[in-house]
């Protein structure tokens, strides 16, 4: 506002009195402030500075008229007289904006100020159930989820919803949370993750744990991947065929018996669709004397291919539970690849061992692995 206005001498000489009963000189610029902060409020109107000093000039007025009998004005006088001047200028919707405001403001000082309210009653609760909070840390935490939650409901979100959500009609779900304008959950796809190009198993286990960190950085709720053991059949078999080539190298060397067509053999190694591996494809390439050395080498490549899952999984998990900001959980037991079913299985052996986190969710399916003959009822029996 660039006008001005004349202020009378008693209403400059009077005394204001705060909610936390200070008292305190007349300012009436500050009474400009707040009534062109509510005009200012509406994001699309046509009200310029000439309506907001409009309303000022009268609020002046009035608090003249006051000051003739009182020199001693509380601050809530100030803002019904603001409020009372915008309804009979014809500002409705600059004094719907402003009230709101002001109820708003009034809900966060019961909040904050009132030692009878149940913040500061929730606050007491954890200050003094240690056996619920023997963890500094977690009862830290515990306390600034009771503060956002209660900033919430007296700054963020509509008090008719608060009314709703407290008499039971709505529930607000994580509450605690709407300060940190976070999305809650996710149900993570491994496929997204990985994506088209061909990893081995550590590496795509390494990009699903930092995956997992940076998605617990952003939100506030659980995570879940639906098919942990489908979702990582492609880099099993990627460790697959490096493993069977490597073995099949080994033997050369071992044997002094190259192979023939050896680079051919690579290959069509490189081509399989799964490592439950018809053998008798790959025995053009050994001598008639030697096709029993090549059911050894594919045993021996499955036994090695376990205790490399087996050792990125127990990696894996204990990353995990460095990192568990967040609850998780893995979801397995319906793979019945060959593939899927070794993922499943070293993960149920790796969790036994230190079965702390993530959460491991085995799902059951009928003619998969609910009855006695179904291919995958060994691993419901070894999750049990």
């Amino acid at each position: 506002m660039t006008q001005s206005i004349n202020i009378p001498p008693s209403l400059q000489s009077m005394t204001i009195l705060s909610r936390n009963h200070r008292r305190t000189p007349f300012h009436p610029e500050k009474i400009a402030i707040a009534i062109k902060k509510g005009f200012d409020s509406l994001s699309e109107s046509d009200y310029t500075d000439e309506d907001s000093f409009i309303v000022y000039q009268h609020v002046i007025d009035q608090l003249a008229i006051l000051s003739v009998t009182q020199q001693l004005l509380p601050i809530e006088d100030i803002q019904d007289t603001i409020e009372k001047q915008l309804l009979k200028l014809g500002y409705e919707d600059v004094y719907e904006s402003f009230a709101s405001y002001r109820l708003r403001r009034s809900e966060s000082r019961k909040v904050f100020l009132s030692s009878q309210h149940k913040f500061l009653k929730a606050i007491e609760n954890l200050s003094f159930n240690e056996e619920d909070h023997e963890n500094p840390f977690k009862t830290l935490i515990d306390f600034g989820a009771v503060i956002t939650r209660q900033f919430a409901r007296a700054y963020l979100v509509n008090s008719d919803f608060i009314s709703l959500h407290d008499d039971g009609f709505i529930h607000i779900h994580n509450l605690q949370s709407y300060p940190l304008a976070t999305t809650a959950s996710l149900v993570i796809p491994v496929n997204s993750i990985l994506g088209a190009e061909s990893v081995d198993f550590g590496s795509a286990l390494n990009m699903i744990s930092l995956t997992i960190e940076r998605l617990q950085m952003e939100q506030h709720g659980e995570h879940s991947i639906d098919d942990f053991d489908e979702g990582l059949i492609p880099s099993v078999l990627t460790s697959f065929k490096r493993i069977f080539k490597q073995m099949l190298e080994n033997y050369q060397l071992i044997s002094k018996q190259p192979l023939s067509k050896w680079e051919a053999c690579k290959k069509q190694i490189d081509k399989l669709k799964t490592m439950d591996v018809d053998l008798s494809a790959f025995e053009k390439y050994f001598d008639e004397e030697n096709d029993d050395v090549l059911s050894a080498i594919y045993e021996q490549s499955v036994v090695l291919l376990e205790n490399e899952i087996y050792l990125a999984i127990s990696v894996f998990l204990d990353r995990l539970v460095s990192k568990n900001y967040l609850p998780l959980s893995l979801n397995i037991g319906l793979s019945t690849s060959k593939e899927g079913r070794l993922v499943a299985k070293q993960l149920l052996i790796a969790f036994k061992k230190n079965p702390i986190y993530p959460t491991i969710i085995f799902k059951l399916g009928e003619g998969v692995n609910v009855e006695f003959e179904d291919l995958n009822y060994d691993l419901f029996t070894l999750a049990l």
